[in-house]
């Protein structure tokens, strides 16, 4: 029986003062936007009735699991500005 981790893909694995850190592309949530009359009115292929759009923003969660971390990779880079920001503030 196949499982269902054997087709997941991690983008980068690294490490970073003793942890474990796993960037996944794929922790993504759906978000929903309502369209402007406008744009269901004049935009091709003509689907009036269509009022939702769907689309998918990067998770703005990380997980510990163990010693790893694993987020998002805008999530975890946002994580590590404000870690490098709060040290500078914090030894200056």
């Amino acid at each position: 029986m196949n499982s269902p981790l054997e087709n997941f893909t991690i983008m980068s694995i690294a490490h970073h003062k003793g942890l474990q850190v796993i960037y996944d592309p794929y922790l993504n949530i759906k978000k929903k936007a309502k369209r402007p009359l406008k744009e269901r009115l004049f935009s091709l292929p003509w689907r009036p009735f269509k009022v939702w759009n769907n689309y998918l923003v990067p998770s703005p969660d990380l997980y510990l699991v163990n010693n790893k971390i694993i987020g998002h990779p805008l999530t975890i880079s946002t994580l590590v500005k404000e870690v490098e920001a709060a040290t500078r503030s914090s030894t200056a």
